[in-house]
């Protein structure tokens, strides 16, 4: 595969590291709106070729697929240049700011005959799967909480009367799309859809919400999601059985999970993975979907677990005030 990239921050350069340890890939090319900034990064990671257009990158015949690492706001619009071109689009999340964006993307990729994919890590844990069948051993669960509270390196910026474009709705910027989504993910990943939503949200003055909070309902269970870029969390998650209590220590990277058995008995269902690891298997899966066979059975599940978390953040933003984008 040969990959480009948009976006050049720690982000990219993560991902980068990982997916360039895969056999077979190598990097194309890689944007900036800086020609000199994309020029130094090219450099950086031994790309063929950089860009300061993006049109003129979708064009190029010696690209198979994009890894998105743009604000927010320019996924939905950026995924459909590529796609439109013919290549495969690995995306940060979330994917779009609207449910209706996601829905006409995936149906454009399929048109293309490429595929499209949101960068989750904990969609592409190794060990998803325990944490699945873990949740059968603890009896039955009635609740469980899940946060992503992670103070922002930007908010000392923000508190000074800058503002950073994470606190920026215009950006799609704000703490549901940026931590919030990971919560979201993990429920709908173990729970599926909610059949109710209740939530709200602490609003800054750029519009943007600094924190928040959503209940999801199902048929026996009530799911409690919180997240804040304005104070940082060290309590793991829960899920609550009344045979047992499973705790996740991270919600983005599901990190070390253990069983806690009554009376205090604790059993590690698999250790912390590091970021290296994890994003080397988002890339391995991206690139088993882009070959097709038996790898397109989990690209529809994939696909199927993007829209419904598109669907239910949309419903979290309407019940937070009706913020959209």
């Amino acid at each position: 595969m040969r990959l480009a990239t948009v976006g050049s921050s720690w982000i990219t350069d993560s991902f980068l590291e990982s997916f360039l340890s895969l056999p077979g890939v190598s990097l194309a090319a890689v944007y900036s709106r800086d020609r000199e900034k994309a020029a130094l990064f090219a450099k950086k990671h031994g790309a063929a070729s950089y860009y300061d257009s993006l049109e003129s990158m979708a064009a190029d015949p010696g690209i198979d697929a994009v890894y998105l690492a743009s604000p927010n706001a320019c996924h939905a619009p950026q995924a459909e240049l590529f796609l439109t071109h013919k290549k495969s689009v690995l995306c940060e999340k979330p994917l779009t700011l609207q449910t209706g964006e996601a829905e006409s993307l995936f149906a454009l990729a399929e048109q293309n005959g490429v595929v499209l994919c949101e960068a989750m890590m904990s969609a592409h844990h190794p060990e998803l799967s325990v944490l699945r069948d873990s949740i059968g051993k603890i009896g039955a669960v009635h609740s469980a909480s899940f946060d992503f509270s992670q103070l922002s390196s930007k908010y000392p910026a923000y508190l000074a009367g800058k503002r950073p474009n994470v606190f920026l709705p215009e950006l799609g910027g704000g703490c549901l799309e940026d931590l919030g989504v990971y919560a979201v993910y993990l429920a709908c990943l173990l729970f599926g859809e909610p059949i109710a939503v209740q939530a709200d949200a602490l609003f800054l003055e750029t519009g943007a919400d600094g924190a928040g909070g959503a209940f999801l309902q199902y048929n026996d269970l009530l799911v409690t999601l919180t997240y804040s870029k304005m104070a940082q969390s060290y309590s793991a998650s829960q899920i609550f059985g009344d045979a047992g209590t499973i705790l996740v220590e991270s919600v983005s990277q599901l990190g070390q999970c253990e069983m806690v058995l009554p009376g205090g008995k604790r059993e590690v269902l698999f250790p912390a993975r590091s970021r290296f690891d994890l994003m080397r298997q988002e890339a391995q899966d991206f690139l088993a979907y882009c070959e097709g066979g038996k790898a397109m059975v989990p690209y529809g599940q994939a696909r199927n677990d993007s829209l419904a978390v598109s669907r239910i953040m949309k419903r979290i933003r309407l019940a937070s005030g009706g913020f959209l984008f």
